[in-house]
């Protein structure tokens, strides 16, 4: 092999032209140490390393004070005391003090209103509840009265008060004539009325307000206002000209010519002076739930909404009657327009099916059955056969003209020693405070338990239900004819012996405190008695 060197040529080379030259390290910021360069660290004084014992062991480093100050990063006192006084920081920090406690005292008071109109437990009176109804005019009188008036209930043993013809209303028509569902009526002392209610509750009364939701009175400023004419029920005049429905009192037309349009004509079930109102607008149900939380506010405790049969009809059935009454959408109207409750809520049914009774009661809201007039004694127990068998439902006690006091007591007697609840009507209750009292008296000795059972039966005049509350017996007996006649209790389908001991009778029975000692009771033309039966016979 040839030793001559061989030279590369300019086209094997990938660069052309001479080699660059080589440029030395700077190395002047590197500290050394006999020759040899340190780390970064090890340069610095305040970092020292102390060798780990055994070698190759672990090592520990230490970083001491170099002797340079900290630098302080942000604003120091005095700087920060330029801008305490600067206007700027004073209103930013007045704002959000200020806004801070805006908040705070928003949450308090939104909290106190939920305890206020949420539902409470409800309190299970109604085994022994009986409700006292009285107008407005009769209880609130003046302040030197809301004593008397307190201690009256009291001693009747009433503890649910049901005030009526509250609201504000045409005074030239029927007190449902209602001209403002928000006010009191003008005849009403509002600070007397606030006591009244006051003092009721302080007395551990629970506090009911009546009212008539079905309609208001043609003078309300609605019934005038062309924008709020869907605030009733308004139909072309020629679709309604044939229609068969007729006032409840079936004294004329349910319809009449719309004095603003003629072309059109107003539904009012009741009396002329007042309109009916179309729940089925949205504002109409608005405006009435605001208004009962308004009285709610006002400490009412709760509400019984009467003829609410009647809120919303059926117009496409304007040949049928029936197209007026117990719609099943009154229980959601209902509902609607109670909203959250703290109380009771008692629906006043007209003619109501069970079924439809029981659509009530499962939306929390308590029926009350109007009472029969006493010249039919199977109508009767027919009425007292259907309560027997449904739970927490109310019976009107008040009496239907034409009426007596004779016969308002006998609806009574059998209403409340049947183990109905009872809703007692103060004009009906007048000069009879005393038998009345001790009828209450009577069903809060003996509420209705799970074993409480009622039979009922009707004969000839009479008629009789046997009671069972467990080992209690009693038996109730009332002459709903106008004739003296004796009762045989084999003449029915109650067959146990009258004898016992007499409870309560009507203060026409004749019939002291005693016993009595047959089989048979004679009682006088439209009078009754409750009589505690003696062992049950065996079997």
């Amino acid at each position: 092999m040839s030793s001559e060197k061989r030279e590369a040529s300019p086209e094997a080379s990938p660069l052309k032209g001479p080699a660059p030259k080589a440029v030395p390290e700077d190395t002047s910021d590197v500290a050394f140490e006999d020759g040899i360069p340190l780390s970064p660290m090890a340069a610095d004084p305040s970092v020292q390393f102390i060798s780990g014992t055994p070698a190759n062991g672990d090592a520990k480093v230490e970083i001491g004070d170099s002797g340079i100050a900290p630098t302080f990063v942000g604003l120091g006192k005095e700087e920060l005391m330029k801008y305490a006084n600067d206007p700027f920081w004073v209103r930013l920090r007045w704002f959000l003090f200020i806004l801070f406690w805006v908040l705070w005292l928003a949450m308090l008071v939104g909290a106190i209103v939920i305890i206020i109109l949420a539902p409470r437990c409800a309190e299970k009176k109604m085994a022994t509840e009986t409700f006292y109804q009285i107008k407005a005019a009769d209880l609130i009188k003046d302040n030197e009265q809301i004593d008397a008036q307190t201690q009256y209930l009291k001693d009747m043993g009433v503890m649910t008060v049901i005030i009526s013809d509250v609201l504000k209303h045409d005074p030239s028509s029927e007190p449902e004539a209602v001209t403002d569902l928000k006010a009191l009526d003008e005849t009403i002392n509002e600070d007397v009325f606030t006591a009244t209610i006051k003092k009721m509750r302080n007395e551990g009364m629970t506090v009911l307000m009546q009212l008539v939701p079905n309609h208001v009175a043609i003078t309300h400023e609605w019934f005038n206002d062309l924008e709020k004419s869907d605030y009733f029920v308004r139909e072309p005049y020629n679709n309604v000209s044939k229609s068969v429905w007729v006032t409840q009192d079936r004294k004329g037309n349910a319809w009449t010519v719309d004095p603003n349009n003629d072309q059109k004509a107003y539904l009012h079930q009741f009396s002329g002076n007042v309109a009916d109102l179309n729940f089925r607008n949205d504002d109409i149900i608005s405006y009435f739930k605001g208004a009962l939380s308004d009285w709610r506010l006002k400490k009412i405790d709760g509400f019984v909404i009467s003829k609410a049969s009647f809120l919303v009809e059926n117009l496409d059935n304007l040949m049928s009657s029936e197209a007026t009454r117990n719609s099943p959408k009154n229980v959601e109207v209902i509902k609607q327009i109670v909203g959250i409750t703290s109380g009771p809520v008692l629906v006043e049914l007209d003619l109501a099916s069970e079924e439809t009774i029981n659509q009530y009661i499962g939306q929390g809201l308590t029926p009350v059955v109007k009472s029969v007039d006493t010249a039919n004694a199977s109508r009767i127990e027919e009425t007292l056969e259907v309560l027997s068998k449904i739970p927490d439902v109310v019976i009107n006690l008040s009496p239907k003209p034409p009426s007596t006091p004779e016969k308002a007591r006998l609806i009574n007697l059998l209403a409340i020693a049947g183990g109905s609840h009872a809703l007692l009507n103060h004009e009906s209750a007048q000069g009879d405070k005393e038998f009345l009292k001790n009828l209450v008296k009577f069903q809060q000795d003996n509420p209705k338990v799970k074993s409480t059972t009622v039979q009922h039966s009707s004969i000839d005049n009479f008629v009789a239900v046997l009671r069972s509350d467990g080992d209690d017996r009693h038996l109730i007996i009332a002459n709903v004819g106008n004739t003296p006649a004796t009762f045989s209790p084999q003449g029915s389908n109650i067959t146990e012996s009258a004898a016992g001991k007499i409870i309560l009778a009507t203060p026409n029975a004749g019939l002291s405190n005693g016993s009595v000692t047959q089989d048979e009771v004679s009682l006088p033309m439209l009078s009754g008695v409750i009589i505690k039966l003696g062992n049950k016979p065996s079997e």
